[in-house]
């Protein structure tokens, strides 16, 4: 082997590995500033943490299930071995890490937590409709002791994010750590939209029934799904998100944890209409849903025009029930490399794949900025990107770096053009920039990070 083919691979082999660092700095890192209290005082359980986060759940004032099929909402899961007539609402809590002291021993100088809450409908309605509809939100929280008061604990919400439709690209996410703003304005309990008919969540800052892009969700605000009760009547609308799709919420259609004592709260609930409401029961997520197996006689018959979806397929999509080894790695590697595509220039002839790492929003102009690595038959590359969305139908997209072609001679590379987007594949062209060389046409067909509607 050549030692020029040498250098080119120990280059490849860097690339990737610096890549892969960053980009667990940049998507696993929950942030060191406080985010919104929600308690001070002695050290408490996962089951009482989750208990006092539980939040609100403030639904369509048309949605079907609650209005014209008068079920109760969110429903217990086929899964569930305790019957419950009313709502129910599932919990699981994760610790993500805990402090250490420089010997190693457990100091629990501070601790990160995530509770996701687990929602269950019997029915999705409106487009792409199906039987079983399995949401969630995860809500992460850091526990610090307390700086005024010794031998007491601080716990923060960091972040909320709502999940909507199976991709990471369109969750809505509220971050809260390092805002001064965001953190102390926050509504305690916290309140969460819920999409009609469809059930993809979003937080609600305030907690005044409406959605604004930028206060409710502030990351990632320009690929954030919101919440379309249109969609839950078969129209998607426009790309992105606009406040018209979202129907005016009322008090009557709130549900609440059973546990939740009004006035509990004080100042922090800005609610105009109190806490007043229906309740649900908040439940550990029973251990029974983590090796069940779908049968037609315990799950709902779809609607008529509509698809049957098993509960086992949504609780393996929402990690409950655990995939094979094989499965779960291709899962993770689908995620990681969510923006992975094969590309051939046609000019070159040559072929390669391209990998994009999305950073957060560009502060204050919004649009996706992030990292491009380039590999294939005709070199190496490293570069920039930036785009307004990583997921709206079609966006154009432009790039600028350092490419390595195999003979060691480095130089300038540009790229712009427009990917076109579908459920499950992306297709890109773009004209394609190198000093000294007439411009070439290149073609990328990739994968779009799963959406589930």
């Amino acid at each position: 082997m050549s030692s020029g083919y040498y250098r080119h691979a120990v280059r490849v082999a860097a690339l990737f590995a610096a890549l892969f660092i960053a980009s667990i700095r940049l998507v696993g890192d929950t942030g060191s500033s406080d985010g919104s209290l929600l308690w001070h005082g002695a050290m408490l359980s996962d089951d009482q943490l989750a208990d006092l986060a539980a939040p609100v759940l403030w639904f369509s004032p048309d949605e079907f299930l609650l209005v014209v099929a008068a079920q109760p909402i969110p429903a217990r899961m086929p899964c569930d071995p305790i019957v419950t007539n009313g709502p129910v609402v599932y919990y699981r809590t994760t610790t993500i890490s805990r402090g250490y002291d420089l010997l190693g021993i457990v100091a629990r100088i501070q601790e990160f937590k995530r509770i996701d809450y687990f929602f269950y409908y019997p029915q999705d309605i409106g487009g792409g409709c199906h039987s079983n509809d399995l949401e969630s939100i995860a809500v992460d929280l850091s526990i610090r002791p307390s700086r005024s008061e010794l031998g007491a604990f601080d716990v923060h919400i960091d972040r909320i994010t709502g999940r909507a439709h199976g991709s990471y690209r369109l969750d809505n996410i509220l971050n809260l750590s390092g805002s001064i703003t965001a953190s102390a304005d926050l509504s305690l309990p916290m309140t969460v939209l819920v999409e009609e008919n469809k059930h993809a969540t979003a937080p609600d800052r305030n907690a005044d029934g409406m959605l604004t892009m930028g206060y409710d969700i502030n990351f990632r605000v320009g690929d954030a799904w919101g919440i379309r009760d249109i969609f839950g009547s078969g129209v998607v609308g426009s790309p992105a998100y606009q406040s018209g799709m979202t129907k005016p919420r009322r008090p009557e259609t709130r549900v609440g944890a059973d546990s939740l004592a009004v006035g509990a709260f004080g100042s922090k609930n800005r609610s105009p209409y109190g806490l007043t409401m229906f309740r649900y029961k908040l439940r550990h997520l029973p251990t029974e849903c983590k090796t069940y197996k779908s049968e037609a006689t315990l799950e709902p018959t779809p609607y008529p025009g509509c698809k049957r979806r098993t509960l086992e397929s949504l609780l393996r999509e929402s990690g409950i029930k655990p995939s094979s080894p094989l499965r779960a790695i291709a899962s993770s590697a689908a995620e990681f490399f969510g923006d992975i595509s094969a590309r051939y220039d046609a000019r070159d002839h040559t072929k390669g794949i391209s990998m994009r790492f999305a950073m957060p929003d560009v502060p204050l102009v919004g649009g996706v900025p992030g990292v491009q690595a380039l590999a294939g038959s005709g070199g190496i590359g490293l570069g920039a990107f930036y785009t307004p969305s990583l997921s709206r139908y079609v966006e154009w997209l432009s790039m600028a770096g350092y490419e390595w072609p195999t003979d060691d001679s480095g130089h300038f590379v540009g790229e712009i053009g427009l990917q076109w987007r579908t459920v499950n594949m992306t297709v890109g062209m773009f004209g394609r920039y190198r000093p000294g060389r007439p411009w070439s046409v290149v073609v990328e067909i990739g994968r779009t990070p799963a959406v589930r509607f």
